[in-house]
């Protein structure tokens, strides 16, 4: 495939983000095929800090995004800035199919954070005030100390049929994208 633009790969990682946030596998698959990185890092509309796109697709817990990302080669254990992994976002946000599914697909419940916190440490220390988040921290904790076995073998990234390069005007194929600020100024419409 050709090399990208910075400009372009920039897009390409905005409209992966866009495609965990709605979970739309077909975006971010889309945007992989088209030679995006699937560990890019990419903030947010609202100026926070960079985060790579499992991390998105853990917080908007949709497995077929998660699949796409892994798939063609995404980091399991790709940081943040404050070194915190996709599973540590799972855990944060009660979101107990993600845990499973990153703890499934070879996810070390053990990483540290920058603050030599790790994932156990973050489940154990949730909000328990409700029964629900109670209930979820439970099921949160059984799935980081539940033995998976062996992860399952990656496979290899995804590579297009074409034998040929992409060119510049094979990227012109898909649909011009247009991103409109969100009202208040938080993310951007499609």
């Amino acid at each position: 495939m050709k090399d990208l633009s910075r400009e372009q790969k920039e897009a390409l990682g905005r409209m992966i983000v866009e495609g965990c946030k709605k979970g739309d596998a077909d975006v971010v698959e889309g945007c992989l095929k088209r030679g995006a990185d699937p560990d890019v890092s990419v903030c947010d509309g609202d100026g926070g800090p960079r985060k790579p796109a499992l991390h998105w697709a853990a917080y908007n817990f949709n497995e077929k995004c998660m699949q796409a990302l892994i798939g063609h080669g995404a980091n399991l254990e790709a940081r943040d800035g404050d070194g915190e992994t996709a599973l540590f976002y799972a855990i944060r946000n009660f979101k107990v199919p993600a845990v499973e599914f990153l703890m499934k697909n070879g996810a070390d419940p053990l990483a540290q954070s920058n603050n030599k916190t790790v994932a156990l440490d973050v489940a154990r220390n949730l909000r328990t005030d409700y029964a629900s988040y109670s209930q979820a921290r439970d099921q949160i904790i059984k799935a980081l100390t539940k033995d998976y076995g062996q992860a399952p073998e990656k496979p290899p990234p995804v590579q297009d049929d074409v034998a040929s390069p992409a060119t510049q005007e094979d990227i012109h194929v898909l649909k011009p994208i247009t991103l409109q600020p969100k009202k208040g100024g938080h993310g951007f419409n499609l």
